[in-house]
């Protein structure tokens, strides 16, 4: 029978009031005469509640031993948190279901009177709306309702058939991320606590759409806008794709998407995509625009020159292009969509190369190159009418020409350049005194240095590096001498002299090494030698020369030379200028080794006689451009063969023989060969013309 609370009340105080009585009327008799007490209840707080809660159990006799005391909820035994002797702490246990259970309190097998404790339903989670109520996948939404746990780990958050983790939880607030995987469209979302769902919500899962990409085309690197909806505003969210490779991303907003068009794609026609925490949007086409060479300028030119390769869809970042010379790649100077800038490489040989250009890994088609060794400027002397004399320049570019230096009346015997201030020096047999003067272009109306009467200057060299001036005198009586000084004129000092020199010709320097050069050009009948090339210490002052090469004695084997005409030195290597001075006969370019002069010379070049383009059909003058290890000579027409001509010519060909020689200048009027000396005291001897070419760059 059910024993409601008032009632019981009643009578917990009929019995509070009447114990003392009977103690009294029946004195105060030992507890062992009838047995310790049974527990009683007075009342349990609360008296309703889920299973789990924790309800205080308020009487007498409870006793303090914990171990001796059991509460049961019907036939279920809850755990004793805290006991005194009349208030018992416990739990609902969690195996009841919703409805009244009686309550004991038993001690030491003594069972107390019944309590009824009604347990209560579990409540029903309750979704009342999310916020918001559509979104990208990977949108955080918060559910709004009630009877939620706040244990995060209690709530369990559905889209569809996928639960999603908790991000955090109130009773009336949870908060989620919409799954990444979910299709586009609507998905029902629940909420389920200890065991028991809610209702559902309905929750529109967005795709992103592209609607327009501006510009429509363009190469690799453009940067394009994607237009269109539901993208996210977290740039890590979202993901560009051109074809099935990853762009990458410069600005987003929901409704637009700055992007590079990536490597790697071919040129032409590419799908271009959107996904959004893996929510793929539609696709629409870019043509991606391949890069094109179209021109290079200049089409010629020296290694080491600068040239520029013009065309369409270049990157201008210049790591993204790509530019060879053969096989070999070379750095990018400069870079525009339409303009690359390179350097010709140091080591490529002359002649025709190809050029390659890729962009950002796409072909962009190849030109040719002519690799050239640059001419540089170059002096000769020519006779005019009236018996006057001029110093010319000759410039080979885009176009060949010649300019007017100097001109005289006097003869102008030699010509040097200094190469580091463009200044042209040269000698004049002046036939007033009859003596010789050198001149400068920085100052032509005054001589640097003037011999005494009857001494001519048969040639000079200038020494850029030191601003140094050497020149070689000689007189009719086989006198020579080596002088030098200042580029102005001071400091004139004598290196050496010796009467037993004959002519003594082309003086060519080799500062570097602190070496001179010369020939000596005579007559010796008995062993038929004409020539010899000697060596001298530029430093110090009245130390002989010695002679290092010979005619006849270092010629190679079935050598026509007659005589010595010019010399040219780069390096360890001497050049020479071998002629046989008469027509139709073979002249020579000869290579000795100034390291071991005992192996004599070989030839480099020579002439061919009764050709029509016979390079070399009587030698003059002879130099070497050192950086690039060109010759170059100067010599007259062949009077008696096919070409019947008394002008001159200007050739040059590398000092390996490797390429044919190339003509610079024809139609040079060139003084004779062998000019009457204008100085001369009156004897019959003339003096050998020589002509000198020297080269600026």
């Amino acid at each position: 029978m059910k024993l409601y609370k008032k009632e019981f009340l009643i009578w917990t105080q009929i019995i509070f009031f009447l114990t003392p009585i009977l103690f009294l009327v029946n004195g105060c008799g030992d507890d062992d005469d009838n047995g310790p007490e049974s527990p009683v209840i007075t009342s349990l707080n609360p008296d309703s509640g889920l299973v789990g809660t924790a309800v205080d159990i308020t009487g007498l006799n409870f006793g303090t031993n914990s171990s001796v005391v059991s509460v049961s909820f019907g036939t279920s035994s809850a755990t004793v948190n805290s006991i005194t002797a009349t208030l018992i702490n416990v739990d609902v246990p969690d195996d009841l279901s919703a409805g009244e259970v009686t309550v004991t309190v038993t001690v030491e097998g003594r069972i107390s009177n019944e309590a009824t404790f009604e347990v209560t339903e579990l409540p029903v989670p309750n979704i009342t709306s999310i916020d918001p109520t559509q979104g990208l996948p990977g949108t955080t939404i918060t559910i709004i309702g009630t009877n939620f746990s706040d244990d995060d780990s209690e709530n369990q958050v559905s889209f569809g058939d996928e639960t999603v983790i908790v991000v955090s939880a109130s009773p009336t607030e949870i908060v989620v991320e919409v799954p990444s995987d979910l299709p586009a469209g609507e998905v029902s979302v629940s909420v389920t606590v200890n065991e028991r769902t809610s209702n559902l919500a309905t929750f529109t899962v967005l795709v992103p759409e592209i609607t327009n990409i501006t510009p429509p085309t363009g190469p690799i690197g453009t940067l394009i806008t994607i237009e269109g909806t539901n993208f996210s505003q977290e740039e890590s969210e979202n993901t560009v794709t051109f074809n099935d490779i990853e762009a990458g991303i410069n600005s987003v907003t929901t409704t637009q998407i700055q992007a590079f068009v990536p490597s790697g794609i071919p040129a032409g026609i590419v799908q271009v995509g959107v996904s959004v925490n893996g929510v793929s949007s539609n696709t629409l086409p870019f043509i991606v625009l391949g890069p094109t060479v179209t021109s290079i300028s200049p089409t010629t030119g020296p290694a080491g020159s600068q040239v520029i390769i013009s065309g369409t869809n270049f990157s201008d970042d210049r790591a993204n292009n790509t530019v060879s010379f053969g096989d070999t790649e070379v750095p990018i100077d400069d870079a525009t969509p339409v303009a690359l800038t390179v350097t010709v490489p140091d080591n490529l040989p002359p002649g025709t190369v190809n050029i390659t250009v890729t962009v950002n890994g796409l072909d962009a088609g190849n030109i040719d190159f002519e690799v050239i060794v640059p001419v540089p400027p170059l002096y000769w002397i020519e006779q005019v009418e009236g018996e006057s004399y001029e110093i010319i320049m000759g410039e080979v570019g885009d176009e060949t020409t010649t300019t007017q230096v100097v001109t005289s009346v006097d003869l102008i015997r030699t010509v040097a350049v200094d190469t580091d201030t463009e200044v042209v020096y040269w000698s004049e047999d002046i036939r007033a005194n009859r003596s010789s003067s050198i001149f400068s272009s920085a100052d032509p109306s005054t001589s640097i240095y003037t011999t005494s009467r009857f001494v001519f200057i048969s040639s000079i060299a200038v020494d850029t590096q030191n601003d140094r001036i050497y020149w070689i005198e000689g007189d009719d009586f086989s006198f020579a001498q080596i002088w030098r000084s200042d580029l102005n004129g001071g400091n004139v000092e004598q290196l050496f002299s010796m009467e037993s020199y004959e002519t003594l010709l082309s003086l060519e320097l080799d500062v570097v090494n602190g070496n001179l050069y010369f020939i000596e050009d005579f007559d010796d009948p008995v062993n038929n030698v004409t020539s010899r090339v000697y060596e001298a210490d530029l430093n110090t002052s009245g130390a002989l020369p010695s002679i290092i090469y010979e005619q006849v004695e270092d010629l190679p084997s079935g050598s026509g030379v007659t005589g010595f005409v010019d010399l040219a030195v780069n390096g360890s290597s001497l050049y020479i200028a071998g002629t046989t001075r008469s027509s139709n006969t073979v002249n020579q370019l000869l290579v000795g080794n100034l390291s071991n002069t005992s192996n004599g010379l070989s030839v480099v070049y020579q002439s061919n006689p009764g050709s029509s383009d016979d390079p070399m059909p009587e030698i003059l003058g002879l130099t070497v451009d050192r950086e690039f290890n060109y010759l170059y000579w100067i010599n007259y027409g062949d009077r008696s063969g096919p070409t019947n001509s008394t002008n001159g010519s200007i050739y040059r060909g590398p000092a390996d023989a490797s390429l044919t020689p190339e003509l610079l200048f024809s139609g040079l009027n060139l003084p004779d060969n062998l000019v009457t000396n204008p100085i001369n005291n009156g004897r019959s001897k003339s003096q050998p013309r020589r002509v000198k070419i020297d080269l600026t760059f």
